[in-house]
């Protein structure tokens, strides 16, 4: 079994915050619970969905990881997985749950945020693979048995419409998916 965790999602508007602290806390506690066994430890920036594209410092925010000691051995921005999520949307059965996910990028001209988490999860579970034209860091995903997700709480509503997809795509998600949700203390 070969866990992949993902932990410390940040978005490239906001940067390292509360949440991404607290993150790194509830991954010690998930670390001391899945000792013996494999991992690989991911890190997601979304550069995708904020609307303020400032400049993100992804050396800085690397060299915050090291300094926690929890350097991950994937590392992959949001936008990377737009071939992915072509791949997924072209899976999805013909119904209303595939011409809801059309109809919302062609009005929207952009993905939504549920596309991008099942694309990431299919992908981390190895259920689809890089092509040649994705970029370097979608091709060096290893494949996981199972996988725990530490985020936001605000996350919610969108696993819960991945979860949709999943499961549409005949993904066994209770059994290979746990979300640790955090709220933000302040």
């Amino acid at each position: 079994m070969i866990y992949s965790i993902e932990y410390c999602h940040v978005y490239t508007s906001s940067g390292v915050d509360e949440l991404a602290e607290n993150s790194i806390s509830a991954l010690r506690d998930v670390l001391k619970d899945v000792k013996d066994t494999p991992y690989e430890l991911a890190v997601m920036v979304d550069d995708y969905s904020p609307k303020d594209k400032t400049d993100f410092d992804y050396k800085a925010f690397i060299d915050y990881l090291n300094v926690h000691k929890v350097v991950p051995s994937l590392f992959i921005k949001e936008s990377d997985l737009l071939g992915i999520n072509r791949k997924i949307l072209d899976r999805l059965p013909n119904g209303k749950l595939r011409q809801s996910y059309v109809n919302y990028i062609l009005t929207k001209e952009q993905h939504p945020c549920s596309l991008f988490v099942a694309s990431w999860y299919m992908l981390r579970l190895g259920l689809v693979t890089a092509s040649n034209g994705d970029p370097d860091s979608v091709k060096m995903v290893q494949p996981a048995d199972r996988l725990i997700n530490i985020l936001p709480a605000y996350f919610i509503d969108a696993e819960n419409r991945a979860a949709k997809i999943l499961r549409a795509l005949g993904v066994p998600y209770s059994t290979t998916i746990t979300n640790i949700y955090l709220e933000n203390k302040s």
